[in-house]
């Protein structure tokens, strides 16, 4: 009886736990930075600032296909990116 009530209890200490750090990646995702684009920049250049590696563009551009459009080269001074 003492077994099944231990299990049970670090199974809803798993619970528990995963719940909150689901809570906590979802908090997180939300609450990413925003850029606003300057005149000459790129997304390349921008993730090369965040990331550390050009090549991350493509992150800032999924999160931000909708304001930006069918062309990841066209981004206009003025317009705010998220930046997950």
């Amino acid at each position: 009886m003492a077994e099944k009530k231990k299990r049970r209890s670090l199974n809803t200490f798993v619970i528990l736990l995963v719940v909150l750090l689901a809570v906590s990646i979802v908090t997180w995702i939300a609450s990413g930075q925003t850029y606003t684009v300057k005149s000459g920049d790129s997304l390349w250049n921008i993730a090369k600032q965040y990331y550390g590696s050009g090549a991350m563009y493509t992150k800032i551009y999924e999160a931000n296909k909708d304001l930006i459009g069918g062309n990841p080269n066209l981004i206009f001074p003025g317009q705010k990116l998220i930046i997950p």
